[in-house]
């Protein structure tokens, strides 16, 4: 959903926050639900891409890492420069996941909207399928 011209999402697993965790920051796993990183590690300053279609090359870099609870990048593609965050929490023996993909406010709205579909699918039947070990 697009919340103060951020896409937003929060999504609850029934898994602990180490299982989510560890999709987030597993190359194979992240391209499994989201798309495939090149040069990818959880460390603060990192530098790594990711192939979308149809925006091309992202040139991403780590911002911020604090496992198990928070990761933030920057993408800088076609669609300009955003930040997405992903913060973790333990609720009820699973895990909230809170998904932000902010810094729209130079970017193109109609990619905003694009990702906005995109994340709804990759948190929810992408996301789920990967901490449930589906094809």
């Amino acid at each position: 959903m697009i919340k103060d011209n951020a896409v937003v999402y929060e999504v609850h697993y029934p898994h602990p926050p180490e299982r989510v965790w560890q999709a987030l920051v597993d190359p194979a796993e992240l391209a499994r639900w989201l798309m495939p990183p090149a040069g990818f590690a959880p460390v603060a300053g990192r530098r790594f891409t990711m192939a979308c279609d149809p925006f091309g090359e992202i040139e991403a870099v780590v911002l911020e890492v604090a496992p198990p609870r928070r990761m933030t990048w920057e993408w800088t593609a076609a669609f300009g420069t955003t930040v997405v965050s992903f913060e973790l929490a333990a609720v009820g023996g699973g895990t909230v996941l809170t998904m932000v993909h902010g810094g729209w406010e130079h970017g193109r709205p109609e990619a905003r909207d694009q990702f906005d579909s995109g994340w709804h699918s990759k948190l929810g039947q992408g996301l789920g399928a990967v901490l449930t070990g589906s094809p």
